[in-house]
């Protein structure tokens, strides 16, 4: 049973951190920035593969759309593991859009092909790790002591 119970912490420690100190409010914030480039790897590997194998003569612009939005969330990531609010603000925001802008996709296909709500997991835990990095982001500026100035 106690096992149990720590594997329970623990894995509510991985999703949800406990910040007390400057210390905690760094790591939340740094799931923040793994929540943004997880994204934006999954940006550059689906289009620019997916593009190479659909486009006959891919120019520099084709590239162009799917490295620089993958080059500003990777920017934006190390903005929120410095402890950025603004960037932690924008990670929740690109991670929310994505979640509600596939809802409608995911539930209709989903459920025509039998996958449930499974398909749906991977985005809960980046939402939950983008979360944490507003979390941490905010709350590293209180430990800090500039009154979140």
């Amino acid at each position: 049973m106690k096992r149990d119970d720590q594997q329970g912490s623990a894995l509510k420690e991985l999703f949800w951190l406990t910040i007390h100190d400057k210390d905690s409010a760094m790591r939340a914030a740094k799931r923040g920035a793994i929540a943004v480039w997880v994204i934006a790897i999954v940006v550059l590997l689906f289009g620019v593969t997916g593009m190479l194998f659909t486009t006959p003569n891919p120019s520099f612009f084709d590239f162009a759309v799917y490295v620089a939005p993958a080059a500003v969330m990777i920017y934006v990531g190390v903005m929120v593991k410095r402890c950025n609010r603004i960037a932690a603000l924008i990670v929740l925001t690109i991670v929310l859009s994505q979640f509600a802008g596939s809802l409608f996709f995911v539930l209709r296909d989903s459920f025509v092909f039998g996958w449930g709500l499974l398909v749906y997991l991977p985005q809960i835990i980046l939402l939950l790790l983008a979360i944490n990095g507003v979390r941490g982001s905010f709350a590293f500026h209180t430990f800090a002591g500039d009154g979140g100035h």
